[in-house]
């Protein structure tokens, strides 16, 4: 069969016209298996091609909007979860564009240091702290505080960051640990949306963003992630549905990173699969209103495209990753109480 025959199957208008031409050459063909096998081979081909020069166009080629001009700066950009790894990088990048940023995060001192570093940064920048622990959300009159200092402000931009991770077995977990992992993943990206969303979907002749921060474990069974997985999954839904909503006057960005070196990934270094905060932020951001659901950095989508193929996630040694789990579990409790120590001393 000569390969000029195969350029009837990119013209077929219809699945059914595709399989008739497929048809076709299968009775004509003696080889029948060679045949179809030929035919399907060609089409992954085609599509895992197209797949890879998407992934080059998108993550080399294409350059980012100009937020500035884009949004308006120097509108207000809100970040949760400001005060270490992804949220404080979305803050100073935000206030090196020249955004005004509010800094929401639940350990003051963290959080007026890195204002005293953007101001270092962007000395224009007009910077707002907000203190709350997004873990006491689900309380009467929670977000009226936080609404009370955002009301009167121009903002642009909501950066949904704050979150936390699983760190332990299942079986392990209190239940008020489990109920904080679900509140503080699910609840704030939920409730500061919703009390945003018509001021940001209204705003005139400047657009207005939502960027949601979901994970790249929400796409795969991790074993000993099951609540953290579910909380991230529950993110990017929601991010499709108000797309579909909203997405004619608000830019939505869902972003899906494997590992960054944060807070929260303990023990990990900068290597093939994990970029730093700074690095993700940057390449995120040049995402912004091109694309809805990305995972953010390239390395990222080399990690997704090893876990599509190889499912290594599957057949590791589970005592391996528990030993790590038990491992960033400890490192994590006495990072803690030496935070907690540092906020008593104070």
């Amino acid at each position: 069969m000569s390969l000029s025959k195969y350029t009837k199957y990119f013209t077929a208008k219809s699945f059914k016209e595709y399989y008739d031409i497929l048809r076709e050459h299968a009775t004509k063909d003696q080889s029948t298996p060679r045949t179809i096998l030929a035919a399907l081979g060609t089409v992954v081909l085609i599509r895992q091609s197209f797949r890879f020069l998407g992934f080059v166009y998108r993550n080399f080629l294409r350059g980012g909007y100009d937020l500035a001009k884009r949004y308006g700066a120097p509108s207000w950009v809100v970040v949760t979860g400001a005060s270490d790894g992804i949220g404080k990088a979305f803050a100073f990048e935000f206030a090196s564009l020249g955004f005004n940023v509010v800094i929401i995060g639940r350990n003051k001192a963290k959080c007026e240091k890195v204002i005293e570093e953007i101001k270092g940064l962007n000395p224009k920048a007009e910077l707002k702290l907000i203190v709350a622990d997004f873990a006491n959300s689900f309380k009467p009159g929670f977000y009226d505080d936080i609404y009370s200092e955002l009301k009167d402000l121009d903002i642009s931009v909501l950066v949904n960051n704050v979150g936390d991770n699983q760190r332990g077995l299942f079986a392990t977990k209190t239940p008020k640990s489990l109920w904080d992992l679900v509140t503080v993943d699910t609840l704030p990206q939920s409730a500061l949306t919703h009390m945003l969303i018509r001021k940001l979907s209204t705003r005139g002749k400047n657009r207005a963003a939502i960027i949601n921060m979901s994970s790249i474990v929400s796409d795969y069974n991790f074993v000993y992630n099951c609540v953290y997985a579910a909380a991230k999954r529950f993110d990017e839904i929601q991010t499709r549905a108000l797309i579909e909503e909203y997405g004619d006057k608000v830019d939505f960005l869902c972003l899906k990173p494997g590992w960054v070196l944060t807070q929260l990934a303990i023990g990990i270094r900068e290597a093939w699969n994990a970029t730093t905060a700074q690095k993700f932020v940057k390449h995120s951001l040049k995402q912004l209103a091109h694309e809805n659901v990305v995972k953010g950095h390239w390395k990222h989508e080399v990690v997704a495209l090893h876990l599509d193929y190889f499912l290594w996630y599957k057949i590791a040694p589970r005592e391996v990753v528990k030993k790590r789990l038990e491992a960033s579990e400890k490192a994590y409790n006495e990072r803690k109480q030496e935070e907690n120590k540092a906020t008593t001393s104070s």
